[in-house]
């Protein structure tokens, strides 16, 4: 038990208190998995969509918003 314990505060010790940084490991993780991530907040029905996400299916998010909808067999 102590191994575990001692290996979940090691876990939680390397988690990023800054966004900032949590957002770049999140992108440096989908750049090199070759993956994205979505979510959505349903009481607001807002899409959210990671730049892996866009990156993936070749969108730039500059033109094109995060919805819900498939668009483009995407």
């Amino acid at each position: 038990m102590e191994i575990r314990s001692q290996a979940h505060k090691q876990d939680q010790e390397s988690v990023p208190d800054n966004p900032r940084q949590a957002l770049e490991l999140l992108e440096l993780a989908e750049r090199c998995a070759r993956a994205g991530t979505r979510s959505w907040d349903i009481s607001t029905n807002r899409m959210f969509w990671s730049m892996g996400f866009y990156r993936l299916f070749r969108l730039d998010p500059e033109t094109t918003a995060a919805s819900i909808v498939q668009r483009d067999g995407c």
